[in-house]
């Protein structure tokens, strides 16, 4: 799974990664494991270890992040409307190449929310200990974690609101940092990818998004087309492409329909986030305001899942939420190189 001042994503996931390489692994608090009800409907568990890529921090290239993930929600925390009521713990520990501790921190989760083999999580961080920058508030701060549990290798992404990052409930960065170690199982109820394309491990490469899928929801039939494109070593504002979307009822009739060109763009695996501007709309009320739109290439079987600002939602630069719309029609591509 952004920042009201699209600028500064790319710097405060920069900053943010640093913290995390900055942990002492010899003085890190360890989490304690929530006794979350075993038999809970959506789980995120296990413990995983990467090493920073140079293309996406280059300051801290190489250096090595360990995480532990304990979370659980009930059956009633379904993706579609919102995981709330979650219990768990999450902790990060980042060590510089000499093994030395750069910052380590971790808390609580609070919300939960799982499609297939995609989660989102958010918390707040209770402890912290970051001897590389120990003026930085960061104990009371939100944080937005995603988890993509795959067979060709495990991902993770966050946010973190002490980078000067906003956190949005069910928002968050597209799972970005490969993982070489991982033991991290999701567990849910409602259906979502579970395959794709293993994409490429390197950060902010050269990504593109090209093709139209559709779907039936519950209100009648969604149909979406991405084009989106930027080069490698293209900051996450620097994307550039168009999103057509239209929403039909269940006998065939509009009811909502935009254009929106892309302001923001990531891409990893098989997954890709765009926040994009709507430019027209059936809708007036949307003109100038930003959506956002995440798609999964999953071969045979794509997803989609959308934010647009309506209820008083904010829909943030960089973040997406998770593609939970089965298409039963599309050509969708995400690719990475």
């Amino acid at each position: 799974m952004f920042l009201s001042r699209p600028g500064r994503t790319a710097l405060a996931l920069t900053v943010a990664v640093g913290l995390l390489a900055a942990m002492p692994t010899a003085t890190a608090r360890p989490t304690s494991p929530v006794a979350g009800p075993v038999d809970s409907a959506i789980s995120v568990t296990g413990r995983a270890v990467g090493h920073l890529p140079g293309d996406r921090f280059p300051q801290w290239a190489g250096h090595q992040v360990r995480l532990s993930i304990d979370a659980h929600a009930a059956a009633g925390a379904s993706a579609a409307a919102g995981a709330s009521g979650a219990v768990g713990t999450w902790s990060a520990v980042h060590s510089e190449p000499d093994g030395t501790l750069h910052a380590a921190f971790g808390g609580t989760i609070d919300a939960l929310a799982a499609a297939g083999s995609l989660a989102i999580m958010h918390g707040v961080v209770t402890w912290a200990d970051n001897p590389s920058n120990p003026t930085l508030q960061m104990v009371g701060t939100p944080v937005a974690i995603s988890v993509a549990d795959r067979p060709t290798g495990d991902r993770v992404g966050f946010t973190w609101g002490f980078a000067g990052e906003p956190v949005q409930t069910r928002q968050a960065h597209v799972p970005f940092f490969a993982l070489e170690q991982s033991s991290l199982t999701i567990r849910g109820t409602a259906g979502g990818p579970r395959g794709g394309a293993p994409g490429n491990s390197a950060g902010l490469p050269e990504r593109h998004v090209r093709g139209a899928v559709a779907g039936t929801t519950p209100a009648g039939r969604y149909e979406l087309a991405v084009t989106a494109d930027a080069g490698a070593g293209a900051a996450l504002n620097a994307g550039s492409g168009t999103v057509r979307f239209v929403q039909r009822d269940r006998h065939g009739a509009v009811t909502s329909s935009f254009r929106a060109g892309v302001i923001e763009f990531d891409a990893a695996g098989a997954m890709a986030i765009l926040t994009a501007t709507v430019t027209e709309s059936s809708e007036p009320g949307l003109l100038g305001r930003r959506v956002s739109f995440s798609v999964y290439d999953g071969g045979s079987a794509d997803f989609a899942g959308w934010a647009a600002p309506v209820g008083g939602a904010t829909v943030l630069p960089g973040q997406g939420v998770l593609p939970t719309r089965p298409a039963d029609q599309g050509n969708l591509v995400v690719r990475t190189r």
